[in-house]
């Protein structure tokens, strides 16, 4: 008998390259909840999940193994409240239905790097202290805290999984891959390539390796937790490009923007360690950018 996965936030990027992976997963139905649009597909639901009473009607009558939030949304902050409803109470109307309904079913939530902050330690684990900077990076902890301390998190073994930097195919224009992608294909090939931190180092990691991390905790007996995933290669703004650059087949200096001049980067580094996941599950990133910036060309033509 398959069982139930609902995916909550299904129209975003790395939903739905979850769920092109998920559904040649035998034995496991995906029932996609979408905010809006025209939707007639069997496993395609329209529905606010705001909506206490929406959620709660889905949750009971479907009554899902396992669910998946993958809604989140970054935005100015001075928009916290629309990001603290996105962040935090979709999570927060998910776990209510499960308690109220008394079920075992578990929920996976998307929570993001923004958590950690400035972090205290050069490689962050999961341990690592969180003073994020951001107000998208303090909703993300508070949901985190709200499904690690709910009152079915250790029997339904809720998760959170932390992304780091991710990039591949189709990625949206809201994230820096896709900012520094543009700018790579737009500059012409021997001219400079201002970036605002070239210095800046990261976490980036191949949107698909993200997704088998995700489907690796779902086949886990995994509760209670948090992990990260992250490919563990700090890897600079200003070398990001050029392999981007070299990809592009163009040759081009990459300097500093004048008017960023001698201002400081609010987190400086963020470059993930994923070894919880890969003693757990045994998943490893396995793309490495050269191939990722391939995958996307041969997406692009």
């Amino acid at each position: 008998m398959s069982e139930t996965c609902l995916i909550f936030g299904a129209s975003s990027w790395i939903a739905q390259r979850f769920i092109k992976k998920a559904k040649s997963v035998a034995n496991l139905r995906i029932l996609e909840i979408y905010r809006g649009g025209n939707m007639t597909a069997d496993e395609r639901v329209i529905g606010d999940p705001l909506d206490y009473e929406f959620v709660n009607q889905l949750i009971k009558s479907e009554k899902p193994s396992q669910i998946i939030n993958f809604c989140g949304v970054a935005l100015s902050d001075d928009r916290v409240d629309e990001m603290e409803a996105i962040n935090v109470n979709i999570s927060k109307n998910i776990l209510r239905s499960i308690q109220n309904n008394y079920l075992n079913s578990r929920l996976i939530a998307l929570g993001s790097a923004a958590e950690y902050g400035v972090a205290d330690s050069e490689v962050i684990s999961e341990s690592c202290h969180c003073d994020p900077v951001s107000q998208y990076g303090k909703t993300k902890l508070r949901q985190t805290k709200l499904v690690l301390e709910s009152e079915s998190c250790v029997a339904n073994r809720h998760l959170i999984v932390r992304p780091f930097n991710l990039v591949g195919v189709d990625m949206p224009e809201s994230i820096i891959a896709h900012t520094l992608w543009s700018k790579a294909k737009e500059v012409v090939d021997g001219e400079d390539l201002d970036l605002f931190f070239p210095e800046m180092v990261r976490d980036f990691l191949d949107v698909d390796d993200a997704v088998t991390g995700i489907l690796s905790l779902m086949k886990s007996n995994e509760g209670n937790a948090i992990f990260n995933l992250s490919s563990g290669n700090e890897i600079s703004y200003k070398s990001f490009i050029k392999a981007m650059l070299s990809a592009l087949n163009k040759k081009c200096t990459v300097i500093q923007s004048p008017h960023m001049m001698g201002k400081p980067a609010l987190v400086p580094s963020a470059v993930g360690s994923s070894m919880k996941l890969k003693q757990s599950t045994g998943w490893t990133a396995g793309t490495s950018l050269a191939m990722t910036f391939q995958k996307i060309l041969k997406h692009e033509r």
